[in-house]
C-alpha cells in the first residue's frame, strides 16, 4: 500500500487573542454601517461567534424524545492530544453554552497506558492536528449540542492508522463521520484507488469529508459514498432588531472544488455538467479564514510563522493565548455534520432512519440532487409544495442558499448548481424540515 498521508484542511489567518474582551454575542464590529432595504445595518468582523453563526443560518435546537434518538457522530483525528475536553470546557464556559462530556478515544494509548505516546509533541503537523480536532468539535457544536460526540485519534495521518479509526466508529454504531481532512488524488494510485471504500460501509450513516483548501479537490470528499462539503465566503450583518443575518455568501477561492481523476460519475449526479467523472462538492457552507470562526486550542503553537498560504499571503507569525479564527473547509464540515445530525434527531423522532451517504442508493446525496432538479415526482417524496412557506414553489431555493458569486480555481458560480459551491449553502431549518417531512 502507498505511504500516503493526509492533511488537516483549516487555515489560521490571525490570532484572536483579546476575545475575551469582547461582546460574546456582538463579536467584533467595524465601522462600515450601510443600509439594506432602508434598514441601518452593521457588518460584522470576524472571528464569528457560534451565536452569530446560529442566526445566520437558521440553525434551531432539536431535541431528540428519547435516548434511542440521540445521533451519533464519531469526528476523526489524529495524535494524542490531551487538552481536547478542557479547550472544549473553555470554549462552551465562554460561550454559555451547555457543558457536554466528550467520548475520547485514543488509538495511540495503549491498554492501561495514560501517557502520550507522540513522539515529537512541537510538531508542526501535530500542532495542526490538535487544533484541527478543536475546531471540528467546536463547530459541530456550534450547530449540534444533543448527539453523543465521540473523537477517535488515529495513531498517524496514514491510510492504514486512519482506516483504523473509521472501522473504530462504524463499531460504534455512529450516524456520522466527520472527516476534516484529504489527500489529492493519486495518478500512480489509480490500480488501486479505494484507499477507505471497504470501510464506508454503515447503512444508517452519512460519512462527510471537506473537499480541501487548494485549487484541486482532496480524497475521501471524491468518493461516491462520500457527502462532500466545499467552502464558501460568508458575510454576515446585525441590524437595528438586533438580529444577525446574512449579507451575501460566495464562494471561496480555494476549497478544493474539482472532478476527480478515476471517480466515475455517480448516478446522483446524472445531468450535471458534462463530465464523466465525480465532481465536487455537493454542498457549501462558510470556510474563507478572513470570515472565519472563534476557537479555543491552548497547545496550538503560539509563534509558528505560517508563511504564504494560497492566494491569501504570508501572514507571519500567529501569537495567541489559545483564541484564533479559524478558515478552511475543515470548518465547513462538522457544521454540515452537525446539519446532518439535527435532520436525523428530526427524522428519528418520527420513527423514521437516519439519513445514509452509501451505495446502492446513496440516499443523502440522491435527494439533494433531485431537489436541485425539483425531481418531486419521486414516490418517496410526498407533498413536496407543502411546505411551511406555501408561497414557495420552487423546492431548490427553499432548501438551498445558491451562491453565484465568487470563484474557486477555475470554476465559475452560476445560478443553480456549479462546480464551484455544488448546490450551495443548506437553509438549515428548511433543510431539516424537508428531509424529515417529506422523504421517507
Amino acid at each position: 500500500m502507498e505511504n500516503i498521508y493526509f492533511e488537516t484542511k483549516h487555515i489560521v489567518i490571525e490570532t484572536n487573542s483579546d476575545i475575551a474582551n469582547k461582546d460574546n454575542d456582538i463579536g467584533q464590529i467595524n465601522n462600515n454601517i450601510g443600509q439594506i432595504n432602508n434598514t441601518q445595518v452593521i457588518k460584522i468582523s470576524p472571528p464569528f461567534t457560534p451565536e452569530q453563526i446560529k442566526y445566520c443560518y437558521g440553525i434551531k435546537k432539536y431535541k431528540p424524545v428519547n435516548n434511542k434518538n440521540i445521533p451519533i457522530v464519531s469526528i476523526i483525528g489524529c495524535y494524542s492530544n490531551p487538552n481536547i475536553q478542557s479547550d472544549f470546557d473553555t470554549w462552551t464556559n465562554f460561550y454559555n453554552l451547555p457543558n457536554k462530556k466528550l467520548n475520547i478515544i485514543d488509538l495511540n494509548v495503549k491498554p492501561g497506558q495514560n501517557n502520550n505516546l507522540n513522539s515529537n509533541t512541537n510538531s508542526s503537523i501535530i500542532k495542526s492536528w490538535y487544533l484541527e480536532i478543536c475546531l471540528d468539535i467546536q463547530a459541530f457544536y456550534t450547530v449540534c449540542e444533543q448527539a453523543e460526540i465521540n473523537v477517535i485519534l488515529a495513531k498517524e495521518p496514514n491510510i492504514i492508522d486512519l482506516k483504523e479509526a473509521i472501522r473504530v466508529a462504524n463499531d460504534l454504531n455512529s450516524n456520522i463521520v466527520s472527516m476534516s481532512w484529504g489527500a489529492r488524488e493519486n495518478l500512480s494510485a489509480q490500480a488501486n484507488p479505494d484507499y477507505f471504500e471497504d470501510v464506508f460501509v454503515l447503512d444508517e450513516c452519512c460519512y462527510i469529508a471537506s473537499t480541501g483548501d487548494n485549487n484541486f479537490p482532496s480524497y475521501p470528499s471524491t468518493s461516491i459514498n462520500i457527502l462532500s462539503v466545499g467552502g464558501t465566503t460568508l458575510e454576515i450583518g446585525y441590524n437595528t432588531q438586533n438580529n444577525f443575518f446574512r449579507i451575501n455568501e460566495s464562494a471561496w477561492n480555494n476549497a478544493g472544488s474539482g472532478i476527480s481523476i478515476f471517480y466515475p460519475k455517480p448516478n446522483y449526479q446524472s445531468g450535471i455538467a458534462n463530465s464523466n467523472f465525480r465532481m465536487v462538492p455537493d454542498i457549501s457552507a462558510i470556510a474563507n479564514p478572513l470570515t472565519g470562526f472563534s476557537v479555543y486550542c491552548s497547545n496550538y503553537n503560539p509563534n509558528t510563522n505560517i508563511g504564504n498560504i494560497g492566494n491569501i499571503g504570508n501572514i507571519g507569525n500567529t501569537g495567541n493565548n489559545g483564541w484564533l479564527k479559524i478558515g478552511g473547509t475543515s470548518l465547513a464540515c462538522p457544521i454540515i455534520a452537525g446539519l446532518i445530525a439535527n435532520t436525523n434527531i428530526s427524522r428519528n423522532n418520527l420513527g423514521k432512519k437516519s439519513l445514509s451517504t452509501i451505495k446502492p442508493n446513496h440516499f443523502l446525496q440522491s435527494y439533494i440532487y433531485n431537489i436541485y432538479k425539483n425531481t418531486s415526482g419521486s414516490s418517496n417524496l410526498t407533498n413536496p409544495t407543502n411546505l411551511t412557506n406555501p408561497t414557495n414553489s420552487n423546492l431548490y431555493s427553499y432548501v438551498f442558499y445558491d451562491i453565484i458569486t465568487g470563484t474557486d480555481g477555475i470554476f465559475n458560480t452560476s445560478i443553480g448548481w456549479d462546480n464551484a459551491t455544488g448546490c450551495g449553502t443548506p437553509l438549515f431549518e428548511n433543510f431539516v424540515e424537508v428531509f424529515t417531512n417529506y422523504i421517507k
